[in-house]
């Protein structure tokens, strides 16, 4: 359909409802005009069905049916009223148009959103949309889901969310509970990298497509499903190509009341990861301050550079296994935005491990990531900034290949190690602005001591920072005591080597997507951290080690610049 036809027989909208100004009068019809009759006819079809949907969506009786819908805001109800009547116009239009003999090659769902969105620039419809938008959707909205989160939390299960970047396409499902019989809509959030145009949704043994919408995804028709539980299978989802964590959520929402109501969400992170391509079979030639090494494997590569850990003498932690402890609370991949309940936590049971992956940038690139998970930070027990369960700390080391002539062509040399300390705004702006998160020392600066390779670093007590040498450090005005002469963990003696999450052999508790201990409560920094492939230790981004260690160093303070 034209936008200059259309505009020939735009409506004169006024809405009756005070709450956007309205004068009370109704549509004015007498605009039509009548270059093209036979859509006249249908466009005032249209807007006399549009007129009566939207005398029901001001209407306060029907408003206040809505708003006593466990919603305390009488403008939520009003808001999702009018956007019931907006739908409502749009699908009369629609049908009028259709029964007119107008719509060309436009699919009934082209023209909801067609005539959805020439609506909207119309009139008082533009203070409407505008005013809800903020106002409402902005605020109230989005409470309400919140709520209905708090309340309720992620409902049902998913049985994948995790996949290599890029490759062929995955199917997805969702188990569910519905409790009361009805039609119901199936909505995808978020998730714009993953690729669903493709895709196709089977429940209750009907198969449709999956189409895109204003908001995201749906299926392409409403579900008629009676109490019971199901199993929403998505397949044919194309992977992103792009490594990293992105936000997405399923919602099923009933759709023959007065106005929709959610029925279930489902909270999650899709997870697209590097492939896996070094192996406990990967030759490694490598050239340090101890000569050439030929390595074989990635384990025996993370022990050969594995860290010497020194602790304060007052310290009460030590890294564990994380999979003991997601054995002995009973961890569910499924519990995603929630906690894991340490308070029973039997710590004399807990081993020593100290997680390590490698992971090949391109042909001259590499690192080895170190991670090391603590029960609790107790930093603030000793002076510091915060107490909290669950500490994800570590260290990564990072090697280009050599093109010098002579022993060293064509091997690994490590060149610096990263280490994960703390975001600290204030102390950047004053004093190193380029640092956050944490420091970085060249390999063999004389800052840092290596031992047959194993470089010597020092825990912060109680916050688990770790440094490069033995001493006090200021963070914001507090002070993390990092000395020791204690004579040190040798970590090569615990190394776990983690495999990348596409692979089936990842263990389970790198899929959990909550918190590895309690969220604490409204104070900045007690909130347990989430885990490895969902945590990052500076603000605004899911890049993180796990992912890309050589951005998320990229801004680290040299050591050196502190002393």
């Amino acid at each position: 359909m034209p936008t200059a036809v259309y505009n020939n027989h735009r409506l004169n909208l006024r809405l009756s409802d005070p709450l956007v100004g309205g004068d009370g009068s109704s549509i004015d019809r007498s605009n039509y005009l009548a270059e093209d009759k036979e859509m006249d006819r249908g466009l005032a079809r249209a807007g006399r069905l549009a007129y009566e949907a939207l005398k029901i969506a001001t209407d306060a009786r029907a408003v206040a049916v809505v708003a006593s819908r466990d919603t305390e805001n009488i403008q939520l109800g009003r808001f999702i009223a009018q956007q019931n009547a907006l739908i409502a116009m749009g699908n009369a239009a629609s049908d009028a148009l259709e029964e007119a003999g107008d719509t060309g090659n436009m699919g009934p769902d082209d023209v909801i959103t067609y005539i959805s969105e020439e609506i909207a620039s119309i009139g008082d419809w533009v203070n409407l949309i505008k005013q809800d938008e903020e106002l409402v959707f902005g605020r109230e909205l989005e409470k309400a889901l919140a709520e209905y989160l708090n309340e309720n939390g992620s409902e049902g299960s998913l049985d994948k969310w995790y996949a290599t970047a890029g490759e062929g396409p995955i199917d997805v499902s969702w188990t569910v509970s519905v409790k009361e019989e009805g039609a119901y809509a199936l909505h995808i959030k978020g998730l714009p990298s993953w690729g669903f145009n493709e895709a196709t949704l089977s429940i209750a043994s009907k198969t449709m497509n999956i189409v895109r919408d204003a908001s995201g995804y749906r299926g392409k028709e409403l579900i008629a499903l009676a109490p019971g539980n199901y199993s929403f299978s998505m397949n044919n989802i194309s992977v992103s190509a792009n490594t990293g964590v992105e936000d997405g959520r399923f919602m099923l929402t009933k759709v023959d009341n007065l106005a929709p109501t959610i029925e279930a969400t489902f909270e999650t992170k899709f997870i697209a990861d590097h492939p896996t391509t070094l192996s406990e079979n990967s030759k490694f030639s490598m050239y340090d301050l101890e000569g050439s090494h030929e390595i074989t494997g990635v384990t025996a590569l993370a022990k050969h550079f594995a860290p010497i850990l020194h602790f304060h003498a007052d310290e009460q932690y030590r890294p564990v296994s994380a999979e003991d402890v997601w054995n002995q609370v009973g961890g569910d991949t499924n519990l995603n935005g929630i906690e894991l309940d340490l308070s029973n936590i039997d710590e004399s049971k807990l081993r020593t491990a100290i997680y390590s992956n490698v992971l090949q940038q391109d042909d001259n690139n590499l690192a080895i990531n170190y991670f090391f998970y603590y029960p609790k930070s107790n930093w603030q027990d000793y002076g510091g900034q915060n107490n909290h369960e669950g500490d994800w700390e570590g260290v990564t080391i990072f090697f280009i290949k050599s093109n010098l002539e002579g022993e060293t062509f064509g091997k690994w040399i490590p060149t610096k190690a990263a280490m994960a300390q703390h975001v600290d705004i204030a102390d950047n702006l004053a004093n190193h602005i380029n640092s956050d998160g944490g420091d970085y020392v060249n390999w063999g600066d004389t800052i840092m001591n290596i031992e047959n390779s194993h470089p010597h670093l020092y825990v912060g007590l109680g916050s688990h920072a770790t440094f490069a040498y033995s001493d006090q450090t200021t963070f914001g005005g507090k002070i993390d005591d990092h000395t020791s002469t204690d004579d040190g963990l040798d970590t090569s003696r615990y190394i776990v080597n983690l495999d990348r999450m596409g692979n089936e052999s990842s263990p389970s508790w790198m899929q959990y997507q909550g918190l590895w201990g309690s969220a604490g409560n409204i104070r900045p920094g007690t909130a347990a951290p989430s885990g490895l492939a969902f945590w990052d230790s500076s603000y605004g981004s899911y890049k993180n080690r796990w992912f890309d260690p050589w951005e998320w160093s990229q801004n680290f303070n040299n050591t050196n610049n502190r002393l």
